[in-house]
């Protein structure tokens, strides 16, 4: 149990920033985590501001907002600690580097806490399966879970610094951009529960190879501290082999017989779907309104991290109960006189194929509208798994296909060459042409799909279609 008044002590902060603080500083309260703020439009009365560097922007640009907004501290990098005006160097703590400095902290805030770090990283999932698990675990105590898309060496470092004594768990969810990543944030999370969902082409142009890619997700394996629980997918023997190499604690999930936490049922109902899993621990049995494909297997990880913190297992029963698929992820919205799914948080070609089998399964009857943008950070295997995805869309049999931004023609092609009729093909340079296309057609379709990579702002034309101009 974490003591209520938990907070940063002055000295230790000097010993893990290694720097020197001032007496000045020294002889006021200390800090708590949520106190450590980077944003100086939102500044925290009494907190220490962290002036962070991006590509268009200094930190240190904004200290002085900072402090007129109450900070009363600021981290500095040495350099450029001693042009700073005399009344504010007794405030300021100089450093080497704001981002490493901001990392230290969080990593010292996080060790101020013994509850169970629960840590998901994956091509696939991550987000839906940190909600999942985060659903579940609420209904026993409160949970601290990463929010919006902060989950790299700049969001994990913000969520953790949010730990309270209030919360009982805490659910980190890890992206990574390049080699190492994953390794960093679990140096810096220490994850007691250390959860890989899967390894597909998400980011396979940053990282060169599909081998190259699988080792940096594996590092959630091998660089999540000895005591911490694996949470490894069954059907992916190799990934399995590689976590039982470490001789940590292993909790497999998945359809596959040998797994641990296993699916056993999934089927359609008269009001929606239900899932069946199994485990030593408990039988779990989850009704859902929609079905997604992957939420079988997802469901399977999060009853997973359940039993892995030593879940009591009558609390599984109603775990799911008020679980909604995150916004942007095969999330359902019901219009007047069509439904729309966005899916276009992110994509790649898993995540394609896996949304277009589940509206294959369940709304083949109704006359389907695609809207399918580019799926970036492929490497130099875009144009071909572009032309792949376009085939898969012809087999689901959509009224309309229409194809955006860059790789437009490489889908558009993949998906007549398997036989797609040419004259239900719309190819848009970007989203604006899109919202021009639907402006007057809505009513052409009972179901709209939208997929597609952030970047390509697909969240407008899903406003557009919930709230078309009169």
């Amino acid at each position: 149990m974490t003591n209520v008044d938990v907070s940063f002590d002055w000295t230790e902060l000097e010993e893990a920033l290694n720097t020197q603080i001032s007496s000045t500083l020294k002889n006021t309260p200390c800090l708590t985590g949520t106190q450590v703020f980077t944003d100086s439009r939102h500044p925290i009365p009494g907190g220490l501001f962290v002036p962070l560097k991006g590509e268009q922007f200094d930190g240190h640009d904004y200290i002085d907002t900072a402090m007129a907004g109450g900070a009363k501290a600021f981290l500095v990098e040495k350099s450029r600690y001693a042009a700073l005006h005399p009344s504010q160097k007794d405030v300021g703590i100089p450093i080497e580097n704001p981002l490493l400095s901001y990392q230290k902290l969080a990593r010292l805030w996080r060790t101020k806490f013994t509850i169970p770090i629960i840590a998901i990283t994956g091509s696939n999932g991550k987000t839906t399966v940190k909600d999942m698990a985060s659903s579940l675990l609420t209904t026993w105590h409160p949970v601290l879970k990463t929010e919006k898309n902060f989950n790299n060496e700049v969001g994990v470092p913000k969520t953790l610094l949010s730990l309270t004594p209030a919360h009982r768990f805490a659910v980190i969810e890890m992206g990574a951009r390049k080699p190492g990543d994953i390794g960093l944030l679990c140096q810096i999370a220490l994850p007691t529960v250390a959860t890989l969902l899967n390894v597909g082409s998400a980011h396979l142009g940053i990282f060169g190879s599909l081998d190259q890619l699988r080792h940096t997700k594996m590092e959630m394996f091998f660089k999540s501290p000895p005591h911490a629980t694996l949470i490894a997918p069954a059907d992916d023997q190799k990934l399995i082999r590689e976590a039982k190499s470490t001789h940590k604690k292993l909790i497999t999930f998945g359809s596959h017989p040998d797994a641990i936490v296993r699916l056993v049922r999934s089927e359609p109902t008269d009001s929606g779907f239900v899932y069946e899993i199994t485990s030593p621990l408990t039988e779990v049995v989850i009704e859902q309104k929609e079905f997604h494909g992957p939420d079988a297997i997802n469901f399977c990880a999060a009853v997973a991290i359940g039993m892995a913190v030593g879940m009591p297992a009558n609390l599984f029963a109603n775990g799911f109960a008020h679980y909604s698929a995150p916004k942007g992820r095969f999330h359902v919205i019901h219009g007047n006189s069509f439904m729309i799914i966005d899916d276009s948080y992110n994509a790649n070609p898993e995540s394609l194929l896996s949304g277009l089998q589940s509206l294959k399964i369940k709304h083949q009857k109704k006359r389907i509208l695609t809207i399918i943008g580019d799926m970036l950070e492929l490497g130099e295997d875009s144009k071909a798994l572009h032309e792949t995805s376009g085939g898969h869309i012809a087999l689901l049999a959509p009224k309309d296909l229409v194809a955006v931004g860059r790789f437009a023609d490489d889908l558009a092609k993949g998906a007549i060459e398997a036989g797609f009729p040419a004259d239900h093909v719309i190819k848009c340079q970007n989203v604006k042409e899109v919202i021009e296309f639907l402006d007057d057609k809505r009513d052409q379709w009972d179901l709209i799909y939208l997929k597609a990579s952030h970047s390509l702002n697909f969240d407008q034309v899903v406003s557009f279609l919930e709230n078309p101009s009169p």
